[in-house]
């Protein structure tokens, strides 16, 4: 900075080099300046171009297709091509890549020393040794960064249990400060990612606004996946489908807002940039796909709330920053050797090893946090991986460390906050008998307003609101209040957030149900291969996520033969895929029942007999031993909606599951892995008791092993043990269903939500419970008893 300074007052001509994050830091110290000074400013990437040569985003595009990578890969050999180029010692594939881009004018060689003629090149952080040795080369000055004057101030220091007590900690300092007149403004928070959503709980509690800055990438939003299906449908030259396109975005409308209008105008500012392209912009989606994702909208910089900012941010001395998580293992960042280029490769190419950036990366920690005046860490001894210990950073940093101590009495800045732990530690007291002495302070707080004494139990409501918006109800609604009435009351009517993430089983369900629902129209492993691409167009998935669905369409083939070479000998045709079904529900008011049934097969000669099947990636074997209380009742609920609204009078052959997914196959004595393969995707489920109508489903199922739980007796009757039941008994338990349905809907009318979770041998309601930390259960979870209308007893035989 003081370099920066003494070349303004002499009024030389410089070239800033920086971080771009750091630019406005440097124009506020320019403007401020009594007269002119020449300044040009390049980030780090930018120098790298205008010392050897710079490109178009088509470029990428054309490498993509000449050395037929996908548009990662092309991205890589360029962003490598220039370090070639600067130590000019080009090996024979980039100088053939090289030689093939200049003929087609696709780079452009840069002229570095004429343009820069007579200026001081000012580095503000550390670059690759081929950057200084060519401009060495070149003849020009340089200033190396230099280490700043070391603040004087001390370092305060917290050390806190785990992520939520450093959170809580810190917002108690920022909110102490807040007291005091700080501006808002001032104050600045450094964490990574997994401290976000703890900043958006405590920001709530303790009323204090956070901005976290989330710059988003083009591909997931909507409107640019719905682009990218359109392009790859449209025919035409480029110019005819962008004027389509145009077209579809101008009249796209989710919701008026500045944000859509940004989006809007810069998805067709980037397509236009390969509107003269010489491949189509179908042939180029791939391209799209990969530059719309490494293209992100901005968040807008709010005022007064407290920012979280990157390490790099241009710190000003009135700032008062907070860096939590300081642990080892986070700071400094640690480089791997896992580049495209290896170590040995960098060493011949003049660029920092892994080992010299790291050591780099904490230089440039240590000098960042020696530059702000007003600086408090905080770091953790326990994490999720076991015991955590402090960065060693803090023993070098040239400033003295100052520990703060938590108190109680400053952990009273949100009147929402001391409600909360007033009534945690009630809660303590009335279930446990154990007696704070902090109740006596909360409870002489005249501004908290609780009561003396404090029932745990939950007592449910009267408020109706909820319930008259409560005018849909699908399975997964049901079942929660069939697992627990508290579980549904606080996911679907107070709709208490839970910390969800899409998890690598959702994607792979979903995935295999998008490809069976046209599994008739499949042919061959390149049809799944199309699904898969736009799948992943359509959703963001980690590499990982990613990897495993493409290793998956190994066992998607599979289950797909299995299909078709049992529908191949049945008697039952595909009806219809995924069909949407629907039924009002008359109580003190009208429900929509909604469901989606993910099979229905028709007999070829008797249109009223059907079954249906249900695909699971996980169990399937759901035996029907707690019907009556609701439990394994999907199927049912589906029988209910053909038999009520779709077909006039169905005569139901069967329900099942599918499993369409395993993760293990357990090895059998004397079975093959082709015979584990077929058990592993059975029909599992209930059908007619009768050998005929079993056999029109699959004539083969006793030598095939198709379906589960169908046992043959040596005389040819079916075994006691084999799930089955009697037409006449099936309409009788629907008809009980029907009923337990409408007993369910009057409990939520009457605001039943008790605290009531279910114990059974296959069942617990807690165990997967998301609302276990806020749940009040003070009494023996209620067993369950087996009602299986479809019980036939014990085999006396074999």
């Amino acid at each position: 900075m003081n370099a920066f300074k003494d070349l303004l007052e002499n009024k030389q001509k410089t070239l800033v080099i920086l971080d771009l994050s750091k630019k406005n830091d440097y124009l506020k110290q320019k403007e401020a300046m009594p007269f002119f000074v020449s300044v040009k400013f390049l980030c780090t990437t930018d120098l790298i171009q205008a010392l050897s040569f710079s490109y178009h985003k088509t470029t990428r595009l054309f490498v993509s297709k000449h050395l037929n990578v996908n548009s990662e890969t092309a991205d890589l050999y360029l962003n490598v091509l220039p370090f070639y180029y600067l130590n000019q010692s080009l090996p024979p594939f980039y100088q053939a890549l090289f030689d093939e881009l200049i003929k087609n004018n696709l780079l452009h060689l840069s002229d570095f020393k004429s343009r820069y003629d007579g200026y001081v090149v000012l580095l503000t952080e550390t670059v690759e040794p081929i950057i200084l040795m060519t401009l060495n080369r070149l003849g020009f000055e340089v200033i190396l960064p230099i280490d700043p004057n070391n603040q004087t101030n001390d370092v305060h220091l917290i050390k806190a249990l785990h992520a939520k007590d450093e959170v809580n900690q810190v917002f108690e300092q920022i909110a102490r400060k807040l007291d005091f007149g700080v501006n808002i403004n001032q104050i600045k928070l450094i964490a990574d990612q997994t401290y976000h959503s703890l900043f958006e709980v405590y920001s709530e509690l303790y009323q204090i606004p956070v901005s976290i800055s989330k710059n988003t990438s083009l591909v997931q939003f909507q409107l640019t996946k719905d682009v990218l299906n359109k392009i790859a449908i449209l025919s035409g030259n480029n110019t005819e489908v962008l004027t389509q396109i145009k077209d579809y975005i101008v009249s796209y409308s989710f919701h008026q807002s500045t944000k859509l209008d940004e989006l809007k105008e810069r998805i067709l500012s980037e397509l236009n940039d390969y509107l003269l392209s010489s491949y189509n912009y179908r042939d180029c989606l791939d391209e799209l796909y990969y530059h719309f994702q490494k293209t992100a909208l901005k968040s807008d910089i709010l005022e007064d709330v407290i920012q979280v900012v990157s390490i790099n941010y241009p710190f000003l001395e009135d700032h008062i920053v907070f860096v939590l998580g300081f642990n080892a293992g986070a700071y400094p960042t640690i480089t791997l050797d896992n580049d495209f280029l290896s170590d040995e490769q960098k060493k011949s190419l003049n660029l920092l090893t892994s080992i010299e950036k790291t050591q780099t990366n904490k230089k440039q920690l240590i000098h960042s946090l020696s530059s702000i005046k007003h600086l408090t860490i905080s770091y953790k001894v326990e994490s999720p991986q076991g015991e955590a210990y402090p960065s060693f950073i803090l023993q070098t940093l040239p400033k003295k460390i100052k520990t703060l101590v938590p108190e109680f009495s400053t952990d009273r800045y949100s009147i929402r906050k001391d409600k909360l732990s007033y009534k945690a530690l009630l809660d303590t007291y009335h279930l446990y008998g154990i007696r704070s002495p902090l109740l006596e302070s909360f409870e002489r707080e005249k501004e908290l307003q609780l009561p003396k004494s404090y029932d745990p139990t939950f007592k449910g409501f009267n408020d109706p609101t909820f319930i008259n918006q409560l005018t849909t109800l699908s399975f997964t609604k049901l079942n929660d209040y069939f697992l627990c009435g508290y579980q549904f009351y606080l996911k679907h009517l107070l709709n208490v957030k839970t910390s969800f993430e899409e998890s690598t089983q959702l994607h792979l369900g979903n995935f295999f149900h998008e490809v069976l629902k046209d599994y008739q129209q499949i042919n061959n492993q390149k049809d799944i291969n199309d699904y898969l691409t736009t799948y992943l167009l359509n959703h963001q998935l980690t590499l990982e996520q990613q990897f495993f669905l493409k290793e998956s369409i190994i066992q998607l083939e599979q289950v797909l033969t299995f299909i078709k070479t049992l529908e191949a000998r049945s008697s039952y045709l595909l009806y219809q895929t995924e069909l949407e079904v629907s039924m009002p529900f008359e109580s003190k008011q009208t429900y929509l029942l909604l469901g989606k049934i993910d099979k229905i097969l028709r007999h070829h000669e008797f249109s009223e007999k059907i079954y249906v099947v249900d695909y699971k990636t996980g169990n399937a074997i759901k035996p029907l031993d707690y019907l009556l209380d609701g439990f394994n009742s999907q199927l049912l609920f589906y029988l209910l909606f053909l038999k009520k609204n779709h077909f006039e009078s169905p005569y139901f052959s069967g329900f099942f599951y599918q499993n369409i997914y395993t993760n293990v196959l357990k090895k059998e004595e004397g079975k093959t892995y082709e015979e584990l393969q077929k058990e592993a995707y059975q029909l599992s489920g209930y059908k007619l008791n009768d050998l005929r109508s079993i056999t029109e489903i699959d004539p083969l199922f006793q030598t095939e092993n198709t379906l589960a739980k169908t046992g043959v007796n040596k005389d040819g009757s079916l075994k006691k043990s084999a799930w089955v039941y009697e037409h006449q008994m099936l309409s009788t338990v629907l008809d009980d269903f029907e009923a337990l349905l409408l007993k369910t809907i009057k409990k939520i009318e009457a605001h039943d939500f008790d605290i009531n979770p279910k114990i059974a041998s296959s069942i617990d309601s807690c165990k997967n419970c998301a609302y276990r930390d806020i749940c009040y259960l003070n009494k023996p979870k209620t067993p369950l008893e087996k009602n299986n209308p479809f019980e036939r007893g014990d085999d006396l035989d074999s």
